[in-house]
């Protein structure tokens, strides 16, 4: 594993600072948006980074592809495999200028206080949560 990625402890043992304010955009997605019937995992992601543009006052942009996921800085742009709730936070960070561990630690600690059932279910494989 590179070093630059931080371990489960080291993400579990230094709960970032994250606003309230982006806890509380992130629950208002999940109530309002997430798993609606009539709406794609894909438009559901992307309206939660059109969500954190807005608080953040950005203009990232998303796209879905098979490649890898990734943020390119000079697009402001990031590329999702699929549609994740934590690797698009991950993504973001990116955005946000956090590097590899300050990303790590925002795209979990934001998905275990806003969804604490689901987190439970994850484990982890080395820096990252999976199914």
């Amino acid at each position: 594993m590179n070093n630059k990625y931080p371990t489960k402890k080291e993400i579990l043992e230094n709960e970032p600072l994250i606003e309230k304010k982006v806890i509380t955009v992130v629950s208002e997605w999940k109530k309002n948006v997430w798993n609606k019937k009539n709406k794609t995992k894909q438009s559901m992601i992307e309206r939660l980074i059109n969500l954190l543009n807005k608080y953040y006052k950005q203009n990232t942009t998303i796209e879905f592809k098979p490649t890898i996921d990734r943020y390119e800085a000079i697009k402001n742009k990031i590329t999702l495999t699929k549609p994740s709730i934590i690797t698009c936070l991950h993504e973001y960070a990116h955005s946000l200028k956090m590097n590899e561990k300050e990303a790590c630690y925002y795209s979990v600690w934001i998905f275990k206080k806003v969804f604490p059932r689901a987190y439970k279910k994850l484990k982890w494989k080395n820096h990252m949560l999976i199914k």
